[in-house]
């Protein structure tokens, strides 16, 4: 072989061993090209469907209102119609009447007689399946009831109940009567469904609380001079539960430090009161008992292992009957407490008139402003409730 020619083969070997790292190259840079627009096609791709589902829930939100609020007026939906009564043309009745139903608490009552009725709530609530509206259903339910007082009947007024057809409205108007007269029922003085008798009633119990915190403040400037029975009686119990306050008190401390310290069950016998409480005494003497059977040698394997179960089962009984023992003592200490806060109330109540050194005195004088308030506001919701009272039983609906 000439010169020329190994000349040629090598110059032929570079070339191919060039192009051949030239293509490679191109292949990688195509490659990542590649990726690189995958990247960018994928977050585009996010990008739209982030937008797409936003476009849908903004949707479905104003779908869901939309269709809420032309539940009142669509034909396609049922509507049944009865009516409430009262005697005598009153007015007042009607309105009140008419509130209630209309009132949030009262939609609170019949969604909660619904949740009761699981086969008719299914019925009336059936065409809102979608979960926003499942989270909505006292808003719903304010949709498919009303009242109507027209000026042609001084005597009634109209109940309209909705319903994706007449079965549905018809079953609700059943649960709305029902839930109606069972709240009548169970509407007391404390509780009236009137919402503005509701809130006269919370009005007058803030002020019962200043007048009660008030008469505490005055009761250790009291000086009790009358010496009658009912002030000699007075006295000689707030004596005694001041005593027993004090020793409750200090047991309770007492276990609140224990508990801290994260002590062992037998360290809360260290307090008179548990160890004297129910059982205590009794199942800690039969561990005792069974832990001194449990150290004697002669016991085989299967008498150890029993004596253990019985001793780990009345250790749990002995902690159950602590628990219950440290529960009655935190029931007894309010009894207690708010029976001592009512005899300093009655204490300064019998004192008040003659106590002349606290005549100007600053708590003194606020306590009469807000008792001739509490008055005024106890008779005005008297009246007012008992003008309730007379009328809310003497009604009749007509379908």
């Amino acid at each position: 072989m000439r010169a020329w020619h190994c000349l040629l083969i090598i110059i032929i070997t570079i070339s191919l061993f060039i192009f051949g790292m030239f293509r490679k190259d191109i292949e990688g840079n195509l490659d990542y090209s590649k990726y690189e627009q995958q990247g960018t096609d994928k977050d585009q791709t996010e990008n739209l469907n982030s937008k797409d589902q936003t476009i849908n829930a903004e949707g479905e939100n104003t779908q869901t209102e939309q269709h809420l609020g032309t539940i009142t007026s669509s034909k396609t939906w049922a509507e049944f119609e009865s009516r409430l009564t009262v005697p005598g043309k009153n007015k007042w009745a009607l309105h009140s009447f008419s509130k209630i139903i209309e009132s949030k608490r009262f939609r609170d009552l019949l969604s909660e007689n619904l949740s009761e009725k699981i086969t008719v709530m299914e019925q009336i609530f059936s065409p809102f399946e979608n979960s926003f509206f499942l989270e909505n259903k006292s808003e719903i339910l304010g949709t498919l009831f009303s009242t109507r007082i027209g000026n042609d009947k001084e005597d009634s007024f109209l109940i309209i109940c909705r319903g994706h057809s007449m079965h549905c409205a018809k079953l609700l108007a059943n649960v709305l009567f029902e839930t109606l007269d069972l709240a009548i029922k169970n509407e007391s003085h404390t509780n009236p469904l009137l919402n503005h008798l509701y809130t006269q009633f919370l009005t007058i119990q803030k002020l019962q609380e200043k007048v009660d915190q008030i008469k505490i403040q005055l009761h250790g400037k009291v000086k009790d001079d009358t010496h009658n029975i009912e002030s000699i009686a007075l006295q000689s119990e707030l004596l005694q539960l001041e005593e027993e306050c004090k020793s409750m008190k200090s047991n309770l401390k007492k276990i609140d430090e224990l508990y801290k310290k994260n002590r062992e069950t037998l360290q809360f016998l260290s307090i008179d009161y548990i160890y004297n409480y129910g059982r205590v005494l009794e199942y800690k003497k039969i561990i005792e008992e069974l832990g001194i059977l449990k150290s004697n040698r002669e016991l085989d394997e299967f008498m150890s292992t029993e004596i253990e179960k019985n001793i780990v089962a009345n250790s749990r009984l002995l902690e159950t009957e602590i628990i219950s023992a440290i529960d009655q003592l935190k029931s007894i200490t309010k009894i207690t407490v708010d029976r001592r806060i009512e005899l300093q109330k009655r204490i300064v109540d019998i004192n008040k008139d003659k106590a002349e050194y606290l005549h100007n005195h600053s708590h003194f004088k606020l306590l009469n402003e807000l008792n001739t308030e509490l008055q005024q506001k106890r008779n005005d919701y008297h009246l007012l409730y008992s003008k309730w009272e007379l009328v809310k039983n003497n009604y009749t609906i007509n379908y």
